[in-house]
C-alpha cells in the first residue's frame, strides 16, 4: 500500500520536472572535440551566461531545471573550466572566496566584449587558458588571429587555441 502512495507522487513529479536538457548536437560536437582533441588538463574559457544549455521554445519545459547548474564543459567535455556552476554552489564548494568567484565572472564578461586584444590575452593568461568556446552568435569583438588560431569549427561553435607567447 505505501508503495502506490509513493508512485503516483513520483510519477507526478517527474511528469511536472523533467531532468533532461536539450543540448544542440553542434554543441555535443564540440564537447567531443574537447574531449579527445586537447590534453586532459586543459583549460577551457566559456561565457558561463550562456551556458550551452538552450530551451526549446517550442517545448517550454525543457531544461528550466538545469538553470542553475551549469556543468557542462566539465561534465560533457571533460575539461577544466575557468568558472562555471550556479554562484550558490560554487560558492559553497569551491576553493574560491565569494570575491575570487565574482574576479572570474567579471574577467569572464570582459574577455566576450572587449575589443582590445592585449586584454583578452592577458585574461587568459591569468587564468592558464588553453582553449575558448564562442558561440557564432556572440563572436569575438577583438583581432582573434592575434590571440588565437581555431582549432575546431561547426555551424554553431568555434573553439580557438591560446597561441603561446612569441608565437
Amino acid at each position: 500500500m505505501v508503495i502506490f502512495i509513493f508512485i503516483p507522487t513520483a510519477r507526478r513529479a517527474l511528469s511536472t520536472h523533467p531532468y533532461y536538457a536539450w543540448i544542440p548536437a553542434s554543441h555535443m560536437e564540440a564537447f567531443h572535440y574537447l574531449r579527445e582533441k586537447t590534453p586532459p588538463d586543459a583549460a577551457v574559457l566559456h561565457p558561463y551566461e550562456d551556458d550551452p544549455i538552450y530551451s526549446d521554445p517550442s517545448r517550454k519545459e525543457v531544461a528550466w531545471i538545469f538553470k542553475d547548474h551549469y556543468y557542462y564543459m566539465s561534465g560533457l567535455g571533460e575539461r577544466a573550466a575557468v568558472s562555471e556552476g550556479s554562484l550558490k554552489v560554487v560558492r559553497i564548494k569551491a576553493p574560491l572566496t565569494p570575491e575570487q568567484v565574482d574576479q572570474r565572472r567579471a574577467d569572464i564578461k570582459v574577455f566576450y566584449q572587449t575589443k582590445d586584444p592585449g586584454l583578452a590575452e592577458e585574461i587568459l593568461r591569468r587564468y592558464s587558458v588553453d582553449y575558448v568556446w564562442v558561440d557564432k552568435k556572440a563572436p569575438l569583438s577583438f583581432e582573434v588571429a592575434s590571440v588565437m588560431t581555431g582549432v575546431f569549427e561547426n555551424g554553431d561553435v568555434v573553439i580557438y587555441k591560446k597561441m603561446r607567447v612569441g608565437a
